[in-house]
């Protein structure tokens, strides 16, 4: 699914107007029109008789005036709130009008205000303000939205929830907390990244009013890549497949200062299905893999990309510090062609230091943190500015940028950005980030393309950490176990891809 910016929705309901001659009023009544729908139904689901509907000055309160028109016809008792104060729109003088005309009421703000919380159950619909929303509700509307949120009804967001920006997730002050939003046309980046996915709840998409060919043109996309785009992407092995019908896999991983990497990144990756592993290293890493037979070492003085098939690929980075090594292996690597490359951890220190722009099909997998250090600026402006600075990122260094966290997004060379909304907080643990680079890495000599791999073992790992802590605290989670249920993780999308 696409995601589109504040302005992005602007451009496609001008669009929409112009080459199909639709009016903004009857955009507007088919968008009504579904939303009465689905809400009549949830509503009469949920025993539910009356509606509450938060009515900003612009168009989205028409938006709200016009559902409110909808859902008195459907015989819901519906009671509107507004400011007395400023301008409004010319369309939602219109559905004011028209909503007053069958006898709707609507009150001030005030009267919301000193609304009783043991009033009999309620929907509660936040039409306050929609895509265009920038900075901080200023009073009365933060007055509202507090009040709002101290339980008035089950809470409802049209298109988006007031006082979230929907390019950047950011909620700068107070913000409507909705339990469901209805947006239109198609869902907005911002939902999916900082503070969109506490704000928003569930997120029903209201389109079919909208052309999805008629989409506005730009230099970056943004898309949502749900579990249903990722199930089909499983490698599969035919009968006949031996260990060497697929890549071998090479690793530059671990240290004396971090141990556990290497471990933690072969486990992953053998679990993933990797059939040959190449760990390149000294007797540290022999020692510390003594219990995998599985690997074959190398010495570091071996390695060398022009000898490999291209079905190979390598994980570099994750627990080294050899800074001045690195930067050898990632010359070799791009000399040699090799297509399938994921950097981590130290790799990155080797980018910091002026290395040359990387192939569009390497990936880098930096946390916030690193991210901010390599774009030097702060892990939390990173943070408030996900999709902007996985681009700006992938402008500078090449490849494909993949930052992980809450709901990782990936940059594509073709300047996409893939929104991922798998895993959450359980994956907050040292030794997570590794096991996600040998699972992709494992995944990578199956797969042709490393996009593709890279989302598929995102949601692996997120699947694998929900299946180990099933039952138990979240925060029980051990990245050294993730490996132990990536088969079944595997096993389980396997199933539901064959129904």
């Amino acid at each position: 699914m696409r995601l589109l910016t504040a302005k992005e929705c602007n451009e496609w309901d001008q669009i929409l107007q112009e080459k199909l001659h639709l009016s903004g009023e009857l955009l507007m009544e088919s968008v009504a029109g579904q939303m009465a729908v689905l809400l009549k139904n949830f509503a009469l689901k949920k025993k539910i008789h009356s509606f509450r509907i938060l009515c900003g000055p612009g168009n989205n309160g028409a938006d709200g005036l016009a559902l409110a028109r909808l859902l008195l016809s459907m015989d819901f008792k519906v009671e509107c709130f507004a400011s007395e104060q400023g301008k409004t729109s010319k369309l939602f003088e219109e559905q004011k009008n028209r909503f007053q005309s069958l006898n709707g009421k609507i009150h001030g703000f005030e009267s919301f205000k000193k609304f009783p919380l043991q009033e009999a159950p309620a929907i509660l619909v936040d039409a306050l303000f929609g895509v265009g929303f920038r900075g901080e509700l200023e009073s009365p509307f933060k007055e509202v939205v507090q009040r709002a949120n101290q339980g008035a009804g089950i809470p409802v967001a049209l298109d988006v929830p007031s006082g979230l920006n929907v390019d950047s997730g950011v909620a700068s002050g107070e913000v409507f907390r909705a339990q469901y939003t209805l947006t239109v046309g198609t869902s907005k980046p911002g939902f999916y990244t900082a503070d969109g996915p506490t704000c928003c709840g569930k997120i029903k998409v209201i389109s079919s009013s909208f052309h999805k060919d008629l989409m506005p043109k730009s230099s970056s996309k943004f898309f949502l890549k749900q579990k249903e785009d990722v199930k089909n992407l499983l490698p599969e092995k035919g009968p006949r497949s031996h260990k060497g019908s697929i890549g071998k896999l090479h690793l530059v991983v671990g240290s004396k200062k971090y141990l556990g990497a290497a471990k933690l990144v072969v486990d992953a990756a053998l679990s993933a299905g990797a059939s040959y592993l190449y760990v390149y290293g000294d007797s540290l890493q022999v020692e510390l893999l003594k219990d995998a037979p599985e690997i074959i070492f190398r010495s570091s003085v071996d390695f060398d990309p022009s000898k490999w098939d291209q079905r190979d690929a390598a994980v570099i980075g994750p627990g080294v510090s050899d800074v001045k090594a690195l930067e050898q292996m990632l010359q070799k690597l791009k000399q040699s062609g090799t297509q399938k490359v994921l950097l981590d951890a130290g790799a990155f220190q080797v980018l910091k230091s002026g290395f040359s722009k990387v192939p569009d099909s390497w990936i880098l997998t930096p946390h916030p943190g690193e991210l901010g250090d390599l774009l030097e600026t702060s892990a939390k402006h990173v943070e408030q500015n996900r999709f902007q600075s996985v681009l700006k990122a992938q402008g500078q260094f090449g490849g494909q940028i993949l930052l992980k966290g809450f709901l990782p997004l990936l940059a594509t060379s073709s300047l996409e950005v893939w929104s991922l909304p798998f895993g959450d907080q359980r994956l907050g643990k040292a030794g997570s980030g590794d096991a996600l680079a040998g699972l992709v890495g494992g995944l990578m000599v199956q797969m042709d393309s490393v996009s593709d791999a890279m989302a598929l073992g995102v949601y692996l790992h997120a699947r694998s950490a929900e299946l180990q802590t099933k039952g138990v605290h979240p925060s029980s989670l051990q990245s050294s176990k993730i490996s132990n249920f990536i088969g079944c993780a595997m096993k389980e999308l396997e199933s539901k891809s064959q129904v």
